[in-house]
């Protein structure tokens, strides 16, 4: 993405599956706001929509995979990559761990490439080689391979790109929840240079100009299902139910320890009339005049703990606002946020918000996993009838006093391996769980509680 952005052309990057993390390495390489496909909690239709929405100013689309090629939910090919590939009809580039490898390279390729001959593959890249005598090896095994097995192939043999030498100066740090942040200057203050780095190596080691021109042509007229597409996710079909430029204000927390969010999420709701304000839980000392209704996306509270909590005038506001009624929705780290307070692995506790009855600890294994959420809390939230899907990826834990008779449960959530639980964690007008939510699943949802905030009486 970096390497092609530096050419001066308009790169808009995808990600495939739940992460936010890439995504945001995505929108500092190429300028432009990363978006998520997924075809487990997203509608083929509304996978399309983004794609073309997002590309309509566009030179080149990338699409970065998740897991393994074919690898998806379960044991089928649903939120895989390939699924993706076919549903946009992309051509699919192969990145190879070429490590300690020769000959087996091409059994490798070939099996890829006769496993789904639906999937058209633009080639290889070999990462990870060991010199340039390693990749030429390699790649002359892999060509007279694919010769020798041509005759039995339907589609044409798989070229091979290049080949990328190991470079571990330019890995990118990580921690708990995966990749350090995208221009997290307090732990990477070299994260520009990194990429242009980056940039510099792929150009000098693969075929950008035959990575460009052999790239499928996206149709400029998408045909979509819009029937599917009206009835299922588009927001734009119900901007029609509110008055006229009657608009609701809704503030959205974005800044270092909140930066986990969908942008279809953001769109849809302006779509359907919101305006929407950002403001910073970390640096503001007070929220936007006229919100009718707050929204704190997962992030990384627990890395800015001391810093949210020592911003007590901000904490009050909300908190009040919160007694009062406003509607406010928070998913995961906005949870631990909207929660009494955070304790570390070392046992430092940070006041937060204290809008929801429960603290939060921090723990050393990871929650994750992708959930089905069906409301059964009280009328006026979301529709009973309509099944959201999102994702869980955690390593904090609820401490609950019992008994907690003022909190309330909102979801019925099930997990991929289907185990059915309480959680939507419900006080007064707050609303917050762990589940990340993508509105594509579930637009009803979206429309339901701008409906919410709308009615509210309580303004900031």
């Amino acid at each position: 993405m970096r390497a092609f952005s530096r050419r001066g052309l308009r790169v808009q990057a995808f990600k495939v599956g739940p992460d936010f993390i890439d995504p945001g390495h995505h929108t500092l390489a190429t300028g432009r706001r990363s978006h998520n496909l997924d075809g487990w909690m997203i509608p083929p239709a509304v996978n399309q929509k983004i794609f073309r929405d997002a590309t309509q100013d566009a030179d080149l689309a990338i699409v970065e995979g998740v897991m393994g090629l074919f690898d998806g939910y379960g044991m089928g090919e649903q939120g895989s990559t390939a699924e993706l590939a076919k549903l946009l009809g992309a051509s699919v580039v192969l990145v190879m761990d070429a490590q300690g490898m020769g000959r087996s390279a091409a059994a490798l390729l070939q099996g890829f490439q006769r496993f789904d001959p639906a999937v058209n593959f633009l080639g290889a890249i070999l990462n990870r080689v060991g010199s340039d005598r390693h990749r030429a090896w390699i790649q002359r095994a892999c060509e007279a391979d694919n010769l020798q097995q041509a005759q039995n192939l339907e589609n044409d043999t798989m070229a091979i790109l290049g080949g990328l030498p190991r470079q571990d100066a330019l890995h990118i740090p990580r921690r708990h929840l995966g990749l350090v942040l995208g221009g997290e200057d307090e732990t990477d203050p070299e994260d520009g240079d990194r990429l242009d780095r980056l940039g510099q190596w792929v150009e000098h080691y693969l075929d950008l100009d035959q990575l460009y021109h052999s790239a499928k042509t996206y149709p400029a007229k998408t045909s979509l299902d819009r029937t599917s597409l009206d009835r299922t996710a588009d927001g734009a079909s119900w901007v029609g139910s509110f008055p006229r430029g009657s608009t609701v204000k809704i503030g959205v927390a974005r800044d270092r320890a909140f930066c986990f969010h969908y942008e279809y999420n953001l769109a849809l709701l302006r779509n359907l009339g919101a305006e929407l304000v950002e403001f910073s839980p970390l640096t503001a000392s007070r929220l936007p005049d006229g919100l009718c209704g707050l929204y704190f996306a997962g992030g990384y509270p627990e890395l800015h703990a001391e810093m949210l909590s020592h911003n007590r005038p901000l904490r009050q506001q909300i908190a009040d606002l919160s007694r009062a009624g406003l509607p406010i929705y928070g998913e995961c780290g906005g949870l631990m946020y909207l929660s009494q307070g955070v304790t570390d692995a070392a046992g430092n506790r940070s006041p937060m918000v204290g809008a929801l009855p429960f603290e939060i600890v921090m723990g050393d294994r990871p929650t994750l996993g992708y959930k089905e959420v069906q409301w059964t809390g009280p009328d006026g939230w979301f529709p009973p009838d309509v099944t959201a899907r999102g994702h869980c990826f955690h390593y904090s834990q609820l401490s609950i006093a019992s008994p907690t008779p003022a909190l309330g449960y909102g979801y019925r959530l099930k997990s991929s391996q289907c185990k059915v639980q309480q959680e939507g964690y419900l006080h007064r007008n707050t609303l917050a769980s762990y589940v990340h939510l993508h509105w594509g699943s579930c637009p009803d949802w979206a429309r339901s509680w701008l409906a919410l905030c709308r009615r509210s009486s309580v303004v900031s």
